[in-house]
């Protein structure tokens, strides 16, 4: 029972971090529709782009949204290796720690391609408007770290 307890810890902290971060990811870029090049977002509506800034922005979004996806199917493979190893050992084991680890490693992954489309955009966006870019993304980080699951 022990051992149980931790393991059951931190499986509860994998899926609150994956969570975070898909939130975080969704509210700041957003899933472009296909057929819409031009998408707007909460985030970008209110840094009052130029014509030029969004289509700019947009092709940020549309690399990034690629390297989510790929984040994204990492993660599920990594979960369902994580789960074989749950069923096959049915304890906390060296291969279900590995499968762990290999999922913190696509969350991480995760969490720098969001970083780093948030970074990207300070070559397209005047200082004041990276600023509250800047300034939004730590609200929103704030916000999580706020939220009830961490109380």
């Amino acid at each position: 029972m022990k051992r149980i307890l931790p393991f059951v810890a931190l499986l509860v902290l994998v899926a609150v971090v994956a969570s975070a971060s898909c939130l975080l990811t969704r509210h700041y870029f957003g899933h472009p529709a296909p057929a819409t090049p031009a998408v707007k977002t909460e985030v970008f509506e209110q840094l009052n782009l130029s014509a030029d800034q969004e289509q700019k922005i947009d092709a940020i979004r549309a690399q990034f949204t690629a390297r989510q996806h790929q984040c994204m199917l990492l993660m599920q493979q990594r979960n369902n290796e994580l789960a074989a190893a749950i069923l096959a050992d049915r304890a906390d084991s060296p291969r279900v720690q590995a499968a762990v680890e290999k999922i913190h490693e696509a969350m991480g992954d995760m969490q720098k391609a969001t970083l780093n489309s948030i970074f990207a955009a300070k070559e397209v966006l005047t200082p004041a408007q990276y600023d509250k870019l800047l300034q939004l993304t730590a609200q929103q980080l704030s916000a999580a770290a706020d939220s009830p699951c961490c109380h």
